[in-house]
């Protein structure tokens, strides 16, 4: 098996350095490795009437790079316009170029984005009491003074690079319980005050959304909470400031739990948490499941899928041009092979894993048909 290429990845509190690194067992043959390339390039490149596994058309490269690090399109990720006053996000999905055929796993993988001067899911503007990219009480002091400075910035961590930051250069973070939007489907916040997760997490608003150089607008969003708050949303993720940084650049909240810094370029593979459920999802919110009939692999032999014809397409493999997991993930755990009929796709800790073609929205699990598991981190 190989390991894929991957960025620099942090783990828990003590954040390290670490590369991808190419390794074969010791059996390994110069024929095996050649396979191995030519099964990722069938991956990128093969159409079955979709986008390709990572979710761009026709094998193009996604857009790439701004010079904050970040990705104009994240791989698997489309624009999905903004909605119109008095409209749906179903019927801005069906207007955005191109998201209605593109399917990954047989789900529409579009950006949730709403326009900041259109009130959302018929909020009033100014239904939030979230200051200007502050926090709760802090109306204006986020602006620097000005109307026009930036109301989220990028910040850059030694480790885990460009990250987005409120006006003040506070730190923005995701927290893995949340379910992200996407064109068709609002987000859903699993922070709320009943469980006094706002006070250590508030929620950051930027109503006036005024954008550091190299962001995307169209990566952005906002939506109504279920407790009438306003909340800025990024690549459809909510996102929240912590109590406990006190300065520009702090980044305590960093791994604590499922709480993750909100990367320029956030990570591909996440730890999320359904319920009580820990679960491994696509940086999209679609829940990634381990077959029963598989073989797993270890260091000494190669995974082998049970999974082929009908399985496959009630069942894709999953496979992305490159692995950036969050920090809760060893990256060695993550591993590529080449299966029986050519196609790449990506294994934990040996298990090939799988997206559903039942999952419509972010956090479905209806994939979960017998033999079927969603899989845990631990």
């Amino acid at each position: 098996m190989l390991t894929i290429p991957r960025r620099s990845v942090a783990v828990g509190d003590e954040m390290k350095e670490s590369y991808g690194r190419l390794s074969a067992s010791a059996s390994a043959s110069i024929g095996t490795i050649m396979s191995v390339a030519l099964g990722l390039l069938q991956a990128c490149t093969s159409q079955h009437g979709k986008l390709d596994p990572d979710g761009t058309a026709g094998g193009a490269p996604a857009s790439v790079g701004t010079d904050t690090g970040g990705h104009s399109e994240q791989p698997g990720l489309l624009s999905g316009g903004s909605v119109a006053s008095g409209g749906s996000l179903a019927d801005s999905a069906a207007g955005a170029a191109g998201s209605a055929a593109a399917e990954t796993g047989g789900r529409a993988t579009c950006v949730f984005h709403v326009d900041p001067t259109l009130p959302p899911n018929g909020a009033s503007a100014g239904s939030s009491s979230m200051a200007d990219g502050g926090v709760t009480g802090a109306t204006g002091a986020a602006d620097a003074g000005t109307e026009t400075a930036p109301t989220i910035t990028v910040q850059k961590h030694v480790i885990l690079g460009p990250y987005l930051a409120d006006a003040r250069g506070m730190s923005l973070y995701v927290y893995g319980a949340d379910t992200p939007g996407d064109c068709s489907h609002l987000p859903v916040s699993a922070c709320l005050a009943a469980d006094a997760c706002i006070v250590a997490w508030p929620v950051f608003y930027a109503s006036a959304q005024r954008l550091a150089a190299g962001l995307d607008a169209q990566q952005f969003g906002q939506f109504l909470r279920s407790d009438g708050v306003m909340q800025t949303t990024y690549h459809g993720w909510p996102l929240y400031l912590y109590k406990s940084d006190v300065a520009a650049g702090d980044t305590k909240g960093h791994a604590r739990g499922i709480w993750y810094l909100a990367q320029t370029a956030l990570p591909n593979v996440w730890v999320r948490r359904s319920g009580t459920t820990r679960l491994l999802s696509d940086s999209d919110g679609r829940t990634l499941y381990a077959f029963d009939q598989d073989t797993r692999g270890t260091t000494e032999k190669t995974p082998v899928s049970a999974c082929n014809d009908k399985c496959r397409s009630e069942h894709p493999p999953f496979m992305l041009r490159y692995l950036e997991p969050v920090s809760l993930l060893t990256p060695t755990d993550l591993t590529i092979f080449v299966r029986s009929d050519g196609a790449a796709q990506i294994a934990f800790k040996g298990a090939p894993l799988y997206w559903s073609s039942s999952d419509l929205a972010p956090g479905d699990t209806l994939g979960l048909l017998s033999g079927w598991s969603t899989v845990s981190d631990q």
